[in-house]
């Protein structure tokens, strides 16, 4: 044991004067410009809302194909109530239109299926 705590005191202090070392040889020998600092790169990078992706396209037509829902309801001329995290639309005339909280409203069901969304079942 006594061995083992020598090597490592002796490894702290080799790296120490490494370290002690480097630090005088970057005092007498500074770069002559500074190293440019690459962006910080996010580690978990977050994925874009269905919202964002698609709005500035299908925004710039002169009638859009859906419009974002305000809590959950849709404006008269956009009924169609979409749910992204289902990929489902209802229409008023189905059997839970009422109890669905939309995500996004589209003008009429071709706008929803052209959007990748399929209707409900009942």
């Amino acid at each position: 044991m006594r061995r083992l705590l020598g090597f490592i005191g002796r490894l702290i202090g080799f790296a120490t004067a490494v370290a002690a070392g480097a630090g005088v040889w970057r005092l007498l020998n500074p770069a002559s410009e500074p190293a440019e600092i690459p962006p910080a790169v996010p580690l978990f990078p977050r994925k874009q809302a269905p919202d964002q992706e698609r709005s500035s396209t299908t925004n710039e037509s002169k009638s859009a194909a859906w419009v974002p829902a305000v809590d959950g309801a849709c404006p008269v001329n956009y009924p169609i109530k979409a749910k992204h995290s289902s990929e489902i639309f209802h229409s008023p005339e189905g059997a839970s239109y009422e109890r669905t909280s939309a995500d996004r409203c589209y003008r009429d069901a071709e706008a929803a299926e052209a959007d990748g969304l399929r209707p409900a079942k009942r």
